[in-house]
C-alpha cells in the first residue's frame, strides 16, 4: 500500500499510535470554541471514550484494553489494574507476540533486499543534495549515522525516524509500553499469548511499494512545512485522558490546517493509513476473536485507537452478540 511509511514519517499515523516525548500539549491550547466542536464530533463516534472495557456472550467474560505502545510511568497504574483482570482469562491476543516479532526480525536478517538499498544509488544520490541535507538534520536528531541511513530503503528509514529519541531511550533500558508490559506479565502467569496480526502478510504493506517510489513519496514529504504537525503531548494526555476518539479528531483538525497545496495529498493518505493498518486489520482480527471470546476467558490487548467507531474491534465484537461494558481504570 502506497505511502503508508511516507505518512509514519510525517507523524500522521505516528501522533497517534506513539508517545510524543516534547512539546506542549496543543489540544489544550486551542480556543475554547474549537475544542468544544472537536469534543462534540468525537462523541458522535460509537465507544468514543474509554480504554478498559468488559465482553461478554453466554456466559463467559473476557477483557480489552488500549494500549499506549510506548513507556509511560503511568502504565505502572493501569497495570495494578488489567493484571487481577488478567489473571482471570485462559489466554491473551496482542497484534504481535514475541516469537512472531522475532521471526520477522530473522527474517529481515536473512533477506536485507527487504529493507536496504543492496543494488544501485545510495539513498543520497537518489535523493539529491538537498533533500539529503534536510534529512541529515533528522538523522543528527537521532544520532543515526548518514552512511547507515543512506543504505536503509525509505519505508524501513520512515518506520525508524517515526520514534521518539525518548522512546529509543526507554527501549534500550527495557522500559516497555503497555502491550508489551501485559504480554510480559501473562508469560510470567503462564498464560498463552497469540498474534492478531500475520507478519509476512503485513510487512508487504510497509515494504510493497517499488523504490523508485519510495524514494519520490520521501522527496514530497521533506518537501513539506510541517510545523502545524509537529510533535506534542496532545495524544499521550488524550490517551490517559481516556478520550480516544478525541486524539483522532484532533489530528483530521491538524491536517485541515495544513497549506493548501498539500492538503488533499496528506488526508488522502491518511485515509489509507486508517483503512489500511486500521479498520482493516480490525476486520481481520475478528476471524481470530470472535472464536476465542466465544470459547474461553480470553483478554485482549491492542492499540487504543483500535477500539472506537463502527469498525472499531468494540463495536465488531458488540455485532457478533457481545456485551460490552466500560470498566475504570481506577477501582477507586
Amino acid at each position: 500500500m502506497r505511502n503508508i511509511l511516507l505518512s509514519l514519517v510525517l507523524g500522521l499515523a505516528a501522533s497517534i499510535a506513539q508517545a510524543d516525548c516534547e512539546g506542549p500539549v496543543a489540544f489544550d491550547a486551542l480556543p475554547e470554541s474549537d475544542k468544544t466542536a472537536l469534543m462534540n464530533k468525537a462523541q458522535t463516534v460509537r465507544f468514543a471514550e474509554g480504554l478498559l472495557w468488559k465482553a461478554e456472550k453466554d456466559g463467559i467474560t473476557s477483557y480489552i484494553v488500549g494500549t499506549l505502545h510506548f513507556y509511560d510511568p503511568r502504565h505502572e497504574t493501569t497495570m495494578e489494574r488489567v493484571t487481577p483482570l488478567l489473571q482471570q482469562t485462559e489466554q491473551l491476543f496482542v497484534e504481535f507476540n514475541k516469537p512472531d516479532e522475532n521471526g520477522m526480525k530473522t527474517y529481515l536478517a536473512e533477506n536485507s533486499g527487504a529493507y536496504l538499498i543492496n543494488e544501485g544509488p545510495s539513498l543520497i544520490d537518489r535523493l539529491g543534495e538537498e533533500n539529503w541535507a534536510k534529512l541529515s538534520v533528522k538523522l543528527a536528531e537521532r544520532n543515526m549515522p548518514g552512511f547507515m541511513a543512506a543504505r536503509f530503503q525509505p519505508w524501513f528509514l520512515g518506520i525508524t525516524l517515526s520514534v521518539p529519541n525518548c522512546a529509543i531511550v526507554d527501549l534500550r533500558k527495557g522500559r516497555l509500553g503497555l502491550d508489551k508490559r501485559v504480554e510480559q506479565t501473562a508469560g510470567d502467569l503462564g498464560i498463552p499469548v497469540h498474534s492478531l496480526d500475520i507478519w509476512d502478510k503485513l510487512l508487504p504493506l510497509l515494504a510493497g511499494d517499488p523504490i523508485d517510489q519510495q524514494v519520490e513519496d520521501m522527496k514530497w514529504g521533506l518537501s513539506l512545512d510541517l510545523d502545524d504537525l509537529g510533535s506534542d503531548k496532545s495524544t499521550v494526555a488524550l490517551y490517559f485522558r481516556e478520550q480516544v476518539q478525541l486524539a483522532w479528531a484532533f489530528t483530521w483538525h491538524r491536517i485541515a490546517k495544513t497549506a493548501p497545496e498539500h492538503r488533499a495529498k496528506i488526508s488522502k493518505m491518511f485515509s489509507e493509513v486508517e483503512q489500511k493498518l486500521i479498520i482493516g486489520r480490525n476486520r481481520d482480527w475478528m476471524g481470530k476473536l470472535t472464536p476465542a471470546l466465544s470459547k474461553s476467558p480470553t483478554f485482549v490487548a491492542v492499540g487504543a485507537m483500535h477500539l472506537p467507531g463502527d469498525d472499531g474491534v468494540l463495536a465488531l465484537l458488540q455485532r457478533q452478540g457481545f456485551t460490552i461494558t466500560r470498566l475504570p481504570l481506577s477501582e477507586d
